[in-house]
C-alpha cells in the first residue's frame, strides 16, 4: 500500500484527532460525522500502515469502548522535490526532528534558522527541561521554556532584538495568560501540555 493512500480526508481527520487524545470507533465517528462502520475501516488500514495502534481495555462498564486507538508514534511524511533530487519518506521523528520540522510551521521564515541553531544549544540541557514552545500570538519570537532548575539555563542566550525569551517554573507558567491554542509545542517529553491548563 502507498503511504500517499493513508493521507485521504476522513483518514488526515482521524490522525488529526487522534493527536489529541485517544479515542474509540465510535467517539470518532461522532466528531467526523461519518459511520462507525467507516471509521472502523480507515483505523484498519491506518493500523496496517503502522500510524496507529489500539489498545483493548479491561474492565469497561456496559455501552463503554472496548478499543481505544492513538497515534502509533511521531512521524513526519516529507516530499522533497529539488534540482537533480525528488523523493518522499515518512520519518520517525526524534526530539530534533519534531523541534525543527514543527518550527518550520512558523509562518516568519527567518524564525526556522535560528530555532535549529537554538535546540543545539539546549539540547545538553533537554533532561531539565519540562517544555519548550514558542508563543505565536505575539509579533516577535516568544520561546517559553519550563524548568525548575532556572540556574542551568543562565548561559543560554537569545538575540534580545528578535527573540524574547521566558524561562520559568511551571507554577509561573500557570500564572501567565496565554491561550493554550496560542502556543506552538516544540518539546513537551512528558504531555505537559495534555494537562489541565486552561484555554
Amino acid at each position: 500500500m502507498e503511504i500517499e493512500s493513508l493521507f485521504s480526508s476522513t483518514r488526515w481527520e482521524i490522525l488529526k484527532q487522534l493527536s489529541e487524545k485517544k479515542l474509540s470507533p465510535i467517539e470518532l465517528s461522532e466528531i467526523i460525522n461519518t459511520t462507525s462502520a467507516n471509521i472502523s475501516q480507515q483505523l484498519r488500514l491506518l493500523e496496517l500502515g503502522g500510524l496507529v495502534k489500539s489498545e483493548r481495555l479491561s474492565n469497561t462498564a456496559k455501552g463503554k469502548p472496548r478499543i481505544h486507538y492513538s497515534l502509533a508514534d511521531d512521524f513526519s511524511y516529507l516530499i522533497l522535490t529539488a534540482k537533480d533530487f525528488a523523493d518522499k519518506k515518512l520519518l520517525n521523528l526524534g526530539v530534533y526532528h519534531e523541534f525543527v520540522i514543527k518550527s518550520w510551521f512558523l509562518k516568519k521564515e527567518e524564525y526556522h534558522e535560528f530555532l535549529g541553531k537554538f535546540f543545539w544549544e539546549i539540547e545538553p540541557l533537554l533532561d531539565d527541561l519540562s517544555f519548550i514552545a514558542v508563543d505565536t500570538s505575539k509579533r516577535s519570537l516568544d520561546i517559553i521554556m519550563i524548568t525548575e532548575d532556572k540556574k542551568k539555563f543562565s548561559r543560554v542566550s537569545a538575540d534580545q532584538k528578535k527573540v524574547r525569551l521566558s524561562i520559568v517554573s511551571k507554577k509561573e507558567f500557570e500564572e501567565m495568560t496565554i491561550k493554550k491554542s496560542d502556543l506552538l509545542k516544540l518539546y513537551d517529553p512528558d504531555d505537559y501540555m495534555k494537562g489541565d491548563r486552561g484555554e
